[in-house]
C-alpha cells in the first residue's frame, strides 16, 4: 500500500514538480531544485528560461500556479528571486552577443 502522499510544498513533492514542468513546458532549459546544507527546511531553486516568454508561460501554467498557492502558507519568508544575464557557460545553448541581439 502507497505511503501519504507528500503535500505539495513539501521536499519530498519536488520530483512530481519537476516531471510536471518538464513533460508541459518545453521553454523551461533547466529547472533544478536545491537543499540547503545545515538548513532542512531551506530550498533553491535554479530555473533557466528560452527567454521571457518561457518564463511567463511557466509563472502562469496551471500546475505552478497550484504549487505557489499551497507553498505559500508554508513559507516563513518572503521569495528572494532574482534575474540574471546569460554569459558565458556551459551546458546550455549559446547567448548571442550584444551585437546580435543578446543581452548588454
Amino acid at each position: 500500500m502507497p505511503g501519504p502522499r507528500p503535500r505539495p510544498g513539501c521536499p519530498e513533492a519536488a520530483p512530481a514538480r519537476v516531471t510536471a514542468i518538464a513533460a508541459a513546458e518545453p521553454g523551461t532549459l533547466v529547472y533544478a531544485t536545491h537543499a540547503v546544507r545545515d538548513e532542512p527546511l531551506a530550498r533553491v531553486f535554479y530555473e533557466v528560461y528560452a527567454d521571457e516568454t518561457a518564463f511567463q508561460a511557466h509563472e502562469h501554467a496551471p500546475h505552478v500556479v497550484d504549487v505557489h498557492a499551497r507553498k505559500n502558507p508554508l513559507l516563513i519568508g518572503e521569495p528572494r528571486v532574482e534575474f540574471f544575464a546569460p554569459g558565458p557557460g556551459t551546458g546550455l545553448p549559446p547567448v548571442p552577443s550584444p551585437r546580435e541581439g543578446g543581452p548588454e
